[in-house]
């Protein structure tokens, strides 16, 4: 009796999993268990069955490793989904100082997890999917900090999030066609293909499938948007700080093929001149190796980026995001016409740009102050930093546009002295290059091309009472966002993000708002339907007479023309100015030597 009854609660409850249910899919049977939203809002105490740590490819290690992966066989006995998977290798310094998430990392770490709402009797229709890919500026990040049952409680919808390659192991390439990179953004795709094709037993509708994500994630959703093979695959994008044209969110093939050499000189491989051998030599050296000695390039060339990011590999990424967004927008008529399809919204934070200006921009901007005490502070960012952006958003500059770009920027209502006026001057330019023009031009662009598709556009601006930054940096910070877009979930995220047990009901209410227009974007390609969204206007479709968008703050609100002088000014007048353009604009002779620091 006492036997019989112990096999019951086991079975029953799960243990410390709670109930446990098996869903046989065609990757075969996945035992998942249950708990309970913690939303303080509605929602709050829904059962939503959680499946963690599911394996969609086989490990990228040994001959695997720096080539697109093998999609996973089917299990022979039943999966326990019980955990999420580990961390893809990074710096784990670097991830401890921006969300910490799991601790254990493994090149076995190609897994994703699905988060399915109890659904009633009644409803006996599919749930729209939206699966989130993670920040972390190609370099960090992980699926485990994201846990998504309060957004898929709230909204009625399955929630999928993905660990993919990050670094040297997505994103190494090399001029050899053995050696393409883009490593991550096929990892992406195949957990793309992995949702399609197994998570209608889930619950799921696989034609109903919406891609967002935050930072390098957001990048990511609209690179796939751009991938005609996703066609079918998924029907909506939803970027939140990022596009595929942002500072970070791409590296010039010839950098990405020197770094890798360098790598291989760091660990010392033969033959440096035969790319092929250099890569096999480093795929026979232990994953951490490769971490310590991928920060190889120097602090001119890491300053907007890390080392390995996307590049165009004429697979994946077959055109040069500057020029897909630019205002030329060339694409080839395969991308436009795909890229044409999908619903996009996108949308910045009011204070994006305020990581990178303290993170990189300023330490970098005081080395040079401490090799060239003479100069103000005003004088390295108008003579040093703002020919630096001009050059690598545009190619070039010349000494007027460098001129242009000061005066525009400069803010003419303070007093024209050597203070911390000069912070905002960087601030804004750091942002615009950084986040707002990429976003700005990724709509622009989508509008101007689709017939049938939506646009949306917004910014988060609501400065949380937990947030902690400097004074003279606005608004929401980069990625304060992504906790009203979850819903405050209990855990990992709470801890990365620094929310408390309560936050405000105002704050409460912001996060019952965005959930609402996310998911029922994710169901209609409207933010404002199929549910009705509490004391908030409707919004308004983005197009290019209107220029209407979204304001996220202590009240929502309707807007136009977001950044309009800056975004003109990248849009036509720069372009204008670069007559006689001189490369580079400005002298390498001022880089002090200071380690890149990692952004997005």
């Amino acid at each position: 009796m006492v036997i019989r009854l112990c096999v019951i609660i086991l079975l029953c409850s799960g243990g410390i999993h709670g109930d446990q249910k098996a869903v046989t899919s065609s990757a075969g049977s996945i035992i998942g268990f249950s708990g309970l939203s913690n939303f303080n809002g509605r929602g709050m105490g829904t059962k939503v069955w959680k499946y963690l740590g599911i394996p969609y490819a086989h490990p990228p290690i040994g001959e695997r490793r720096f080539r697109k992966p093998v999609p996973v066989t089917n299990f022979l006995t039943a999966f326990k989904a019980f955990n999420f998977g580990p961390a893809c290798p990074q710096n784990t310094f670097m991830a401890s100082k921006w969300i910490p998430g799991e601790t254990t990392y493994s090149e076995d770490c190609l897994t994703l997890n699905i988060f399915v709402p109890e659904v009633t009797s009644s409803n006996t229709s599919k749930l729209p999917v939206m699966i989130w890919i993670h920040g972390g500026a190609y370099a960090i990040g992980q699926s485990g900090i994201y846990s998504g049952e309060n957004l898929a409680a709230f909204g009625d919808v399955i929630v999928v999030t993905m660990n993919y390659r990050l670094g040297p192991f997505g994103f190494l390439a090399t001029h050899d066609d053995e050696t393409k990179g883009n490593y991550g953004l096929w990892d992406q795709h195949l957990a793309i293909k992995w949702v399609h094709n197994n998570i209608g037993p889930f619950g799921g509708n696989a034609a109903e499938v919406t891609l967002f994500g935050e930072s390098a994630g957001a990048a990511s959703a609209v690179y796939h948007a751009m991938y005609p093979g996703n066609r079918g695959l998924i029907k909506r994008i939803i970027s939140q700080s990022g596009s595929p044209d942002s500072a970070w969110a791409f590296q010039n093939l010839d950098d990405s093929a020197r770094y890798t050499a360098l790598i291989g000189k760091s660990l010392g491989c033969p033959d440096l001149t035969n790319t092929a051998a250099v890569v096999k030599c480093l795929r026979g050296k232990p994953f951490q190796d490769i971490i310590n000695h991928s920060r190889v390039g120097a602090l001119n060339e890491t300053l907007f980026r890390p080392e390995f990011v996307p590049v165009i590999d004429n697979e994946i990424v077959s055109v040069d995001p500057l020029a897909a967004f630019g205002p030329d927008n060339t694409m080839p008529r395969m991308v436009r016409d795909y890229f044409s399809e999908i619903d996009v919204m996108t949308g910045i934070n009011q204070g994006d740009g305020g990581f990178i200006t303290s993170a990189s921009l300023l330490p970098f901007l005081q080395k040079i102050k401490t090799s060239f005490p003479s100069k103000s502070s005003r004088d390295i960012v108008e003579d040093t930093i703002i020919p630096l952006i001009l050059a690598d958003r545009l190619g070039n500059t010349t000494a007027t546009l460098n001129k242009v770009t000061a005066f525009l920027y400069k803010d003419w209502n303070k007093p024209f002295t050597e203070n911390r006026t000069y912070l905002q001057e960087l601030l804004d330019i750091a942002s615009d290059h950084f986040f707002f023009i990429p976003s700005l031009f990724t709509a622009r662009t989508h509008a101007k091309n689709t017939n049938s598709a939506s646009t949306y556009l917004f910014q988060f601006s609501y400065h949380s009472s937990y947030t902690n930054s400097s004074d003279w940096i606005k608004g929401a910070q980069h990625g304060d966002e992504i906790s009203y877009v979850f819903g405050f979930p209990a855990g990992t995220l709470k801890s990365a993000m620094k929310y408390p047990d309560h936050v405000t009901q105002q704050e409460t209410t912001l996060s019952a708002t965005v959930m609402t227009y996310w998911t029922n974007f994710a169901k209609s390609g409207n933010p404002n339907y199929p549910m009705s969204v509490v004391n908030s206007p409707m919004w308004p479709a983005y197009d290019l007479d209107h220029l209407r968008y979204i304001d996220f703050d202590t009240n929502v609100t309707l807007n136009t023309h977001m950044y309009a002088t800056r975004e003109a000014f990248w849009l036509h007048l720069a372009r204008d100015l670069q007559n006689n353009a001189i490369p580079g604009g400005t002298s390498t002779d001022v880089f002090p030597p200071l380690p890149g620091i990692i952004i997005g």
